[in-house]
C-alpha cells in the first residue's frame, strides 16, 4: 500500500481518553489491532485518536485503499479482545464511537472530513444524541432604578478560566461590564472604571473569556431619570461528541431599541442537517417564533398564531431554546407597548 505523507498544522491539545466498555472477563495474552485512516488530507489539522487511555496521532493518509494495521502514518493501537470507546478530535471537528477488537485480528476504521466514521463501530452506525445545553449563569431581567448613578451589582467567583457570552438590553442609557474588586468602588460612585465586556450607553451581545478570580457583574443608570433593563451572563453553548454537531455560525443577531408601539421581525430560514439555538433578553418586548404564513397578520395588528413552546413573557426572552421546527420560512417578531430594547443571537450548528 501506498501512503502519502500530508501536512498537518498542529491546532489543539486532546486531553478525551477512552474506556474498555465490554470484553472479556479474564484478560488473556492474545491481542488484535485497530487502524484508524483517512483517504485525504481533510484540511481540519492534526487529528488525534484516544482510546483506552491512550493518544496516537494519524499522520498521513492513503489513496489506494485501507491501510494494513501498523502502517506508519494511521494511529494503530493492539489491545486486548472486547469493544472498546474511542474518541478523535481535529480542531472543531470531533469523531466519537466504538471499535470491536478480535482475536488477532485487525480492525480499520476510516475517518471522514464531516465527524463520520467507516468501519468498527463508529458513531456513524447510529443516530446523533441530542443534547440540551444548560447555559445558564447569572441573569437580572426587568430591573428597574429611578436616578442617574443607580447601579446593581452581583459577586461571583470563577475557579478556573471559563468563556461567557454577556447580554444586555435597556431601556434607555446605561452602562454595563465585568469588573474586578479593584473598580467597585469607582463604579459605585458613579466615577470613571474598566472592565471586561463593556457596554458604554450600548445594547447587545459579547463573547468574553475570564480567567481563575472574583468579579462583579456591574450595571449603572446613565439615563437622567428612571431605567429599566436585563442582563444575562450565561455559559457559551457546549454539545458533547456523541451529538455530532459543531459550530457553523452566527445565523442572524441583532441588538435594537424601539419606540412604544414598534413591530419588528426577523426572517431566518430551518435547513436540513444544522441545529439552531436562539437565545437573548429584553425590556419592555413580547418576543415570539412565528411561520411565514403569519407575518401579515402580525404586521397588520391583526390576530396571529405563534410556536408557545419558544415563548417567555418576562425580559429573560426570547430566552435558550433549540428551535426544532420544520424545514421552511420563519420569524423572530417582536411587539413592544412602551419604549424598549431586545438583544438576541440566533446559532446554527450542523449535524455530521
Amino acid at each position: 500500500m501506498k501512503m502519502r505523507k500530508a501536512i498537518w498544522i498542529i491546532l489543539f491539545a486532546f486531553a478525551i481518553s477512552c474506556t474498555k466498555e465490554t470484553g472479556t472477563n479474564t484478560p488473556t495474552a492474545t491481542t488484535g489491532n485497530a487502524i484508524f485512516w483517512v483517504a485525504s488530507d481533510l484540511g481540519v489539522g492534526t487529528i488525534g485518536v484516544t482510546c483506552n487511555n491512550n493518544t496516537q496521532i494519524i499522520r498521513g493518509y492513503s489513496t489506494s485503499g485501507t491501510p494494513s494495521c501498523g502502517a506508519a502514518a494511521c494511529a494503530n493501537f493492539t489491545l486486548s479482545p472486547g469493544t472498546y470507546s474511542f474518541t478523535a478530535v481535529a480542531g472543531s471537528t470531533q469523531w466519537s464511537g466504538n471499535v470491536t477488537i478480535t482475536s488477532g485480528g485487525c480492525t480499520p476504521l476510516q475517518l471522514k472530513g464531516n465527524g463520520g466514521v467507516n468501519g468498527g463501530g463508529g458513531n456513524n452506525a447510529g443516530t446523533p444524541t441530542v443534547t440540551t445545553p444548560d447555559t445558564h449563569f447569572m441573569a437580572s431581567q426587568d430591573y428597574t432604578v429611578s436616578k442617574l448613578g443607580a447601579y446593581n451589582t452581583q459577586q461571583f467567583t470563577l475557579s478556573t478560566t471559563t468563556k461567557f457570552v454577556f447580554r444586555f438590553a435597556s431601556q434607555f442609557a446605561a452602562q454595563a461590564a465585568i469588573i474586578t474588586p479593584d473598580q467597585l468602588n469607582n463604579f459605585q460612585t458613579n466615577q470613571s472604571f474598566s472592565g471586561y465586556g463593556l457596554f458604554d450607553k450600548q445594547i447587545g451581545t459579547h463573547s468574553l473569556s475570564l480567567s481563575a478570580g472574583t468579579y462583579y457583574l456591574a450595571i449603572r443608570n446613565s439615563n437622567n431619570g428612571p431605567n429599566k433593563w436585563s442582563t444575562e451572563l450565561d455559559y457559551d453553548i457546549s454539545l458533547p461528541s456523541s451529538d455530532r454537531a459543531t459550530f457553523y455560525d452566527f445565523y442572524t443577531s441583532g441588538a435594537k431599541n424601539f419606540q412604544a408601539g414598534s413591530r419588528f421581525w426577523q426572517p431566518f430560514t430551518v435547513q436540513s442537517g444544522f441545529r439552531y439555538f436562539l437565545d437573548g433578553c429584553n425590556v419592555n418586548c413580547d418576543v415570539r417564533i412565528i411561520p411565514i404564513s403569519e407575518l401579515s397578520a402580525f404586521q397588520n395588528g391583526q390576530v396571529y398564531q405563534y410556536y408557545t413552546d419558544y415563548y417567555l413573557s418576562s425580559g429573560a426572552g426570547p430566552g435558550l431554546f433549540e428551535l426544532k421546527l420544520s424545514v421552511g420560512d420563519y420569524y423572530i417578531v417582536s411587539f413592544n407597548a412602551s419604549s424598549g430594547a431586545l438583544s438576541y443571537v440566533l446559532e446554527r450548528w450542523k449535524v455530521n
